[in-house]
């Protein structure tokens, strides 16, 4: 929540001055644009609230990786970028499959809106579920990889890793003749 609490406080405010202006405009489509803002809010909400519990599942997930701040994007992508895809991906199909079949299906918007939403909803609740389950048993890995005393090195390991370093130079150095 920290790294988005700005943009969300910026979000929430644009959301209600639009949601007020709405309401002071008279209209016969009023009443469902100010719905649709409404559960887009609670949406957003949702997301964000999403977005902080799998950021830090994802982060745990990879703990060898050196950059977390990437690993983190990935949670973004399940969560916001995901259902957009998964949406496209069904229209498409549905389209596809009746233009394969020769029927005329042409949905209205007032149907895939609700559509879209849920989806949405849905993918945000999976994720969130998933992460708030998954994080205590991952963080008690990451506790254990990253505490856990290495074993002493022996003579053999030693050697080893001499032999090792000593092949590496010489295939670092260029061959001069």
């Amino acid at each position: 929540m920290r790294q988005f609490r700005t943009l969300l406080a910026l979000l929430c405010v644009l959301l209600g001055a639009s949601l007020v202006a709405l309401t002071l405009q008279a209209g016969p489509q009023r009443l469902a644009v100010l719905t649709v803002l409404a559960i887009y809010l609670g949406l957003l909400a949702l997301q964000f609230y999403a977005l902080g519990w799998a950021g830090m599942w994802c982060v745990v997930k990879a703990p060898e990786l050196k950059q977390p701040r990437r690993v983190s994007s990935n949670a973004f992508f399940f969560i916001v970028m995901l259902p957009g895809i998964m949406f496209g991906f069904i229209v498409v199909s549905v389209q596809f499959l009746c233009w394969l079949a020769g029927l005329v299906f042409s949905p209205r918007p007032q149907w895939l809106v609700p559509f879209f939403f849920s989806l949405a909803f849905a993918n945000s609740v999976y994720w969130l579920r998933r992460a708030k389950r998954e994080l205590p048993h991952e963080l008690r890995l990451f506790a254990f990889r990253r505490y856990t005393p290495r074993e002493p090195v022996t003579f053999f390991g030693r050697m080893g890793k001499m032999v090792g370093h000593v092949l590496r130079r010489a295939r670092a150095r260029p061959v001069v003749t």
